[in-house]
């Protein structure tokens, strides 16, 4: 796994091997969501809650367990893979970790 450990403080980081985010700017003319489309803080802890937590494991294994073992079946050496709708990260993070080249948007 060439994934950082940032819980490891600064002596146990290793940087990754490859990248593992990239960011785009965009003009000021791009339409974006309002600030209130994701509606109350309380969804926003539930999701996080639900994705992050060990409490919820259980959930992530069930919910995105299947579409991991489908696309190890249809891309066995990795690939490009579009999230849409990713939310907090999540499946994202799990494919990138797994070694997809993923773009996730929300």
């Amino acid at each position: 796994e060439d994934l950082p450990d940032i819980c490891a403080g600064p002596d146990g980081v290793v940087d990754p091997q490859r990248p593992v985010a990239e960011f785009r700017v965009h003009g000021q003319g791009t339409p974006t969501l309002p600030a209130s489309s994701y509606g109350s803080l309380a969804s926003v802890f539930l999701h996080l809650l639900r994705d992050w937590s060990p409490e919820c494991e259980h959930v992530c294994v069930s919910t995105y367990g299947p579409a991991l073992k489908e696309l190890r079946e249809l891309l066995p050496n990795g690939g490009n893979v579009l999230v849409p709708g990713a939310g907090l990260g999540r499946l994202a993070m799990t494919l990138a970790a797994e070694g997809f080249s993923v773009e996730a948007n929300d």
